[in-house]
């Protein structure tokens, strides 16, 4: 074994508090739990109002679930020092930013953990919230919060459809890119939804009751116009009679525009229809239709891809989906994917945004 150098017990690195901005003042160990009386590194006795120094006035104790060291729940009890302003009067206390978020009962490390967890230890929420000692409504919502502002919030973290059209063009050059008629309708009908949800929301304060017009006839209005009955025909009929329904009547009037262009018995035919419609709602569109306005840029932007359907007779999406769901099923049955915990845990790991947990016995 080759020879190593000893240094005196320093409790607040062996439980990585240095990033956390504390120093740990002591330990208190019992057969459930540890507490450790935490202090911040930083003074912050200048005015936050007015930046004169203030005098202390008092203290004040938060506590914050950390890292579990060997299955034993690990509680910070981070002591706060109140100031009060010597010119404005202004009280505040000890900034715990770096420590954990506003409001959060998790410390940084704990959620760093908490996200890596079900990913290197295959672990479930419950056993994270049990090692955590909070709820699993806490525990859960933390990690979905954090995964969503690091990940899915994130506009260069994922690149939509663009990023597989650049790998593909590198690979393949002489490939054809074709957008299938499947993820061109799922644009409109997301749209055909977010106005249906913003109408909703102006008239009646909420996104829909069951007794609400737009509300009910919600997964008929998804159907194409050539498939309705005559009973539900009529209900869309009254839907579109009221005048404050007009925005959403021109979303759907575009929407079903672009399921008769994918249903038309001629390629050429179908390819006329959807050119005038990208260049009708990529040009000018009224300002009132915010969806249609967003569809038409995103087909803009697409529109070779779009229009290369038409050209392109049999090309289709699906054997591609096939593979691909189940390379995702294998992978989720091996490596514990699950639930979109488990998702943004795992794409964190990918992007190389944390380490595998340093302490193997947790």
């Amino acid at each position: 074994m080759p020879q190593c150098s000893y240094t005196a017990p320093d409790l607040t690195s062996f439980c990585q508090l240095d990033d956390l901005g504390l120093t740990v003042v002591g330990p208190h160990l019992t057969g459930e739990r540890a507490v450790l009386l935490c202090r911040p590194v930083e003074p912050d006795d200048w005015c936050h109002r007015c930046g004169c120094q203030g005098s202390p006035r008092d203290s004040v104790v938060c506590e914050l679930a950390h890292v579990a060291f060997g299955w034993r729940p690990t509680i910070l009890r981070v002591r706060l020092r109140r100031h009060r302003c010597t010119g404005c009067g202004h009280v505040w206390r000890q900034d715990l930013i770096r420590a954990a978020s506003p409001r959060s009962c998790l410390s940084g490390g704990a959620l760093r953990w908490a996200l890596e967890a079900p990913v290197v230890n295959h672990l479930s929420m419950t056993r994270i919230a049990a090692a955590l000692d909070v709820a699993w409504n806490t525990a859960n919502h933390a990690v979905l919060a954090e995964g969503q502002r690091l990940l899915i919030d994130q506009p260069s973290r994922l690149d939509g459809f663009t990023g597989f059209k650049a790998a593909t063009t590198e690979e393949l050059p002489a490939a054809a890119a074709v957008m299938d008629p499947f993820h061109v309708i799922r644009l409109a009908g997301d749209a055909l939804d977010v106005c249906r949800r913003r109408v909703q929301v102006s008239l009646h304060g909420s996104r829909g009751r069951k007794h609400h017009p737009l509300h009910q006839n919600r997964r008929t209005l998804h159907a194409g116009a050539d498939l309705l009955t005559d009973k539900q025909q009529g209900r869309l009929d009254a839907l579109f009679a009221d005048d404050r329904h007009v925005e959403f009547e021109a979303t759907w009037g575009v929407y079903q525009t672009m399921i008769a262009a994918y249903r038309t018995r001629s390629r050429t035919e179908g390819k006329k229809v959807m050119t005038r419609l990208i260049d009708a709602i990529g040009t000018a569109v009224a300002i009132s239709l915010v969806e249609v306005a967003t569809l038409g840029r995103t087909l803009t932007k697409r529109r070779d891809d779009v229009l290369a359907f038409f050209d392109h007779i049999g090309s289709s999406n699906g054997p591609t989906e096939a593979i691909h769901g189940r390379l995702e099923h294998l992978r989720g049955t091996a490596l514990g994917f699950r639930t979109l915990t488990h998702y943004i845990a795992r794409s964190l790991l990918e992007a190389g945004g944390f380490r595998p947990d340093p302490h193997p016995g947790l």
